[in-house]
């Protein structure tokens, strides 16, 4: 008969294991956009609208406000992208 220490070791190795196979499973981030060589994650997307939702005080409040604001948030960043790109050439 095993001692109990390694078959709680095994357990423990095993449900490592199965953290790790599930973990790989589940996006990091995601792309929202692509300017030139550069990706915009949602990360990124979400930092600036939280961002300007603190300088600002406004907060969007309905679903729709929510969207427009994304949108909006997203656009400014991929224009500050495609002048960064022209800067470059």
């Amino acid at each position: 008969m095993r001692p109990l220490w390694a078959s709680a070791a095994l357990a423990a190795l095993l449900f490592t294991a199965a953290d790790a196979i599930f973990a790989q499973r589940q996006p990091v981030d995601q792309i929202v956009a692509v300017v030139g060589d550069r990706v915009i994650l949602a990360s990124e997307l979400s930092s600036q609208m939280q961002l300007a939702t603190l300088q600002t005080g406004q907060r969007p409040e309905t679903e729709t406000q929510q969207r427009e604001f994304r949108d909006e948030m997203l656009q400014q960043m991929i224009s500050d992208q495609l002048i960064l790109v022209a800067a470059r050439q």
